[in-house]
């Protein structure tokens, strides 16, 4: 795979990219909330096609920059020791690590201590973000669920994964994923993503219609997106 770099002028404001070709039919361009700009083009498309691309597409890259920017300095990597703060269920925790002859969570009033015996701090805490959230989930999505059963629709099955960049799926087979990170998130911002994917059993889509139909379920549904965004940076 290999990559180039490239520099974008729009208005007042300039920005850096990098072109990454790999086997794929499209550009496609994503920037991220560390305010890093990535092209992804096929193999045969010349820089300058991307260039071009880019300009033209500076004022939407430029608006996602301040976007991001408005959400504050990102979180600082975690190390996993204790004085960091972790999320769950969108409360703010004080992690606190101590040895013990167990491997355990608890949490209690603003602190998360994690009794360590033998097992990393971050598998501990994992798994115990995963359990929490076989827990959690469904006991959030069946009153969902039910909502959508004037529909006559309802979800396959409900699976928990880890995934990269998204909150959620739902498969032609209505079979509806969640990450189990959103289990660090407020329990509006869990119920939006339900919702969210709930819709996607009748419309397979972001056309106008879907998002109607997510507005109508859920009137406010982005400030919701926005809280999300926000808290899980």
């Amino acid at each position: 795979m290999d990559t180039v770099t490239g520099t974008v002028a729009f208005g007042s404001s300039s920005f850096s990219y990098s072109v990454v070709y790999s086997y794929r039919k499209t550009i496609g361009i994503c920037v991220k909330r560390d305010g890093s700009v990535t092209a992804r083009a096929p193999y045969g498309v010349s820089v300058a096609q991307v260039g071009e691309l880019m300009q033209r597409r500076a004022g939407w890259v430029v608006k996602q920059l301040a976007h991001f920017q408005s959400y504050g300095m990102p979180t600082p990597k975690r190390n996993y020791v204790s004085g960091e703060t972790h999320l769950f269920m969108g409360n703010q925790y004080i992690l606190r690590v101590i040895q013990s002859n167990r491997n355990a969570v608890y949490c209690n009033d603003n602190v998360m201590t994690v009794h360590r015996r033998n097992k990393d701090v971050k598998a501990i805490l994992d798994m115990w973000y995963r359990n929490n959230a076989i827990i959690q989930f469904p006991k959030i999505a069946e009153p969902i669920i039910k909502q959508f059963e004037k529909y006559g629709v309802k979800p396959t099955v409900i699976k928990f994964r880890d995934m990269k960049t998204r909150w959620g799926s739902c498969s032609s087979k209505g079979n509806i994923s969640l990450n189990v990170q959103l289990i660090r998130a407020p329990k509006i911002c869990i119920e939006y993503v339900i919702t969210h994917e709930m819709c996607h059993l009748i419309h397979h889509n972001h056309s106008s219609e879907y998002y109607n139909l997510l507005t109508k379920e859920m009137p406010e549904w982005k400030q919701w997106k926005l809280l999300l965004e926000k808290t899980m940076v």
